[in-house]
């Protein structure tokens, strides 16, 4: 899959292998953090309900174990991120952007 291939590479060009390492999946509410996480843990696309409480996953990706953190990404779930930054490897921050009547009413 080239969605694995891909982030297997530059996990690799930094000297990752058989290591363990802790990964933070951050975004705003409906970017599709989980839906990315599951993707590379199962390799199957699934809908997702929206993540209401921080959750951890352990990954295998070749020879490399990952710990990875969703922390959800709706306003209340966003002040517990500081909670989560300590001793963590790398932080995948997953955004979209859709012009759509909400972004209308903020502005």
């Amino acid at each position: 899959m080239f969605l694995v291939d891909w982030f297997y590479g530059i996990l690799a060009s930094f000297g990752l292998y058989q290591k363990e390492a802790k990964i933070l999946f951050l975004g705003l509410d409906n970017a599709g953090k989980t839906t990315l996480l599951h993707m590379l843990k199962d390799e199957r696309l699934v809908q997702h309900q929206p993540t209401q409480y921080p959750t951890s996953e352990d990954l295998s990706i070749r020879m490399i174990k990952f710990k990875a953190f969703d922390l959800g990404g709706h306003q209340i779930v966003r002040r517990v991120w500081k909670d989560y930054y300590a001793k963590v490897f790398a932080f995948m921050y997953v955004c979209i952007y859709i012009f759509s009547r909400r972004n209308q009413l903020k502005n």
